[in-house]
């Protein structure tokens, strides 16, 4: 289905976004939430520190300079612990009413007011302080904003920081079962970080290809990413994006690349979202390759796929052209062997909420790699939407 969400190419300033309750001001919203996170947990210094361990410091930007010019950061604290929930849900109640309690009933338009009454206020205090209950008022808040996206960013941020998990695993269950990509996306990469064997998470693996054919097929290949299957109880029969007969592939292959693999045996892989899924998938990948007699074929690839394809290259696969499509960036555990590609391109969008959930870095600063960063925000599956191939002309970029 269309996704509900707006193009944007001028974000809501994160402070302000919380005064509006526009799908453009929601996205900011989520974005905040999901840099608190990040912040409260020292992701970008665990990123640093790997990097500079491997001897790669600055081969890759955790958050690009070029976002927050644009972008208002809420001043960085330190990683922060557990806080007591309790006694900063009664502070917010006495603020702003005992609707804030889960065990409150309530009505969507209780809920509706008084988010709109909370969140300016909490919003302003996480920008200009760093205490961990700051940041934790505005997420206890979003947990019952009347928002899916912002309840799951809310979650996925909070996890770390809240002793009642639980609460917050169903929020991130749920959010898995949403129709919408992005809010999907989301909260099943957060909730793999709280509950990575949750059932819900078994319900959006892709069915594997298979390796049967022989003889050389066509020369382009798309890869799909981490959890992308069905959404759980859907009873469409549809081909999914990647899938031929799919929008995306559909749209590759008429505008495109005219060799892109169409066959029933295509290559697909679990989608699981672990380092061994994705070790799994290179090995498939270039047993795949091989079985076809197509080393050498170009991938076009979005996320996880992109992972999964610089993985395969260090066993041996070789690459014509490597597409990365809103790939996570986490050097040095994926960084593949450019001796075995011909060409590597990056097409991304700022501030991708999906890799904020990940806890990846957004953008690679590699020469051998030639990045692009198109003129949207949030959106981690707008670079496999037609409407923006088109709108941009990234056929021009590969």
């Amino acid at each position: 289905m269309p996704s509900k969400w707006p193009t944007v190419e001028k974000p809501v300033p994160g402070r302000q976004a919380f005064s509006r309750s526009d799908p453009e001001a929601v996205l900011s919203q989520a974005a905040v939430l999901l840099i608190l996170g990040a912040q409260a947990r020292g992701d970008q210094d665990t990123f640093g520190a790997r990097a500079s361990v491997a001897g790669l410091a600055g081969f890759a930007e955790f958050w690009p300079d070029e976002d927050f010019a644009l972008f208002e950061r809420p001043r960085p604290g330190g990683p922060a612990g557990r806080v007591n929930v309790q006694r900063l849900r009664e502070g917010l109640a006495h603020r702003f009413g005992d609707w804030i309690f889960p065990e409150k009933a309530t009505t969507a338009d209780v809920l509706r007011a008084g988010t709109a009454a909370a969140l300016p206020n909490l919003a302003q205090r996480a920008y200009d302080q760093t205490t961990p209950d700051a940041s934790a008022e505005l997420m206890e808040t979003c947990l019952k904003h009347p928002e899916e996206l912002i309840r799951v960013a809310a979650a996925a941020s909070y996890s770390d920081m809240s002793t009642e998990t639980e609460r917050l695993t169903e929020i991130l269950a749920d959010g898995c079962r949403s129709e919408d990509e992005l809010v999907r996306g989301v909260a099943a990469t957060a909730l793999w970080y709280v509950s990575p064997e949750h059932v819900v998470l078994n319900s959006l693996r892709t069915r594997e290809g298979r390796a049967t054919s022989a003889g050389a097929g066509d020369t382009t290949l798309l890869v799909h990413g981490t959890w992308a299957g069905r959404v759980p109880g859907s009873s469409s029969t549809s081909p999914l994006w990647w899938e031929p007969g799919g929008d995306f592939h559909t749209h590759i292959l008429q505008n495109v690349k005219p060799d892109l693999y169409s066959q029933p045996d295509r290559f697909g892989w679990s989608g699981d979202y672990s380092d061994s899924a994705r070790a799994q998938a290179a090995t498939q990948l270039t047993t795949w390759v091989i079985a076809h007699k197509d080393q050498g074929l170009n991938l076009i690839t979005h996320s996880h796929g992109g992972s999964a394809a610089m993985m395969a290259t260090l066993g041996g696969l070789t690459i014509g052209e490597l597409v990365l499509l809103s790939c996570p960036v986490h050097i040095p555990k994926y960084i593949p062997d450019f001796t075995r590609i011909g060409k590597a391109v990056s097409v991304r969008v700022h501030l991708d909420l999906v890799i904020l959930a990940d806890r990846g870095g957004q953008k690679f600063k590699l020469s051998q790699m030639q990045e692009n960063v198109l003129p949207l925000w949030f959106d981690h599956f707008a670079t496999h939407n037609p409407a923006t191939w088109n709108k941009y002309n990234v056929k021009t970029m590969l």
